[in-house]
């Protein structure tokens, strides 16, 4: 399905860049709010919501929808690319360091504040890593 009507069923529900509550915030929604959902992530409840100009991520847990989430094309980690934030820069890629199967990165440290709805414990940046593991055909 390529949409479902939702309506936000919390007080304020905050729509992130990710599919996560450790992704930064982008905006809020209020109680009653309408929304267009038009994707989900596979495995975690979350749901992508179009809102013009931008698209956000919400908790499907706080938002009351006309139709089954099931029925939403699966937009992450396939299909959706997390945006950049205008207002802070990337960081930079220092080292990597391989021993063995295990891999060190270490970068450049971004501060970002806290925003109205966040708070000193969470977490400052995610890093997202995707791998590509060879396998042996076992015959």
């Amino acid at each position: 399905m390529d949409s479902l009507k939702a309506t936000v069923t919390a007080d304020k529900l905050v729509c992130r860049y990710g599919p996560g509550a450790n992704y930064l915030y982008l905006i809020a929604f209020n109680r009653t709010t309408p929304l267009r959902l038009i994707g989900r992530a596979t495995g975690n409840g979350w749901v992508l919501v179009e809102n013009e100009p931008q698209r956000c991520w919400v908790n499907s847990e706080f938002v009351e929808t006309q139709g089954d989430l099931i029925t939403l094309k699966p937009m992450y980690p396939d299909g959706y690319t997390i945006p950049v934030s205008p207002y802070y820069g990337a960081t930079t890629v220092l080292t990597a360091e391989r021993k063995g199967a295990e891999i060190t990165v270490t970068w450049t440290e971004v501060l970002v504040s806290p925003g109205k709805y966040e708070d000193e414990n969470m977490f400052p940046y995610i890093v997202e890593t995707w791998t590509c593991i060879k396998r042996r055909n076992r015959f």
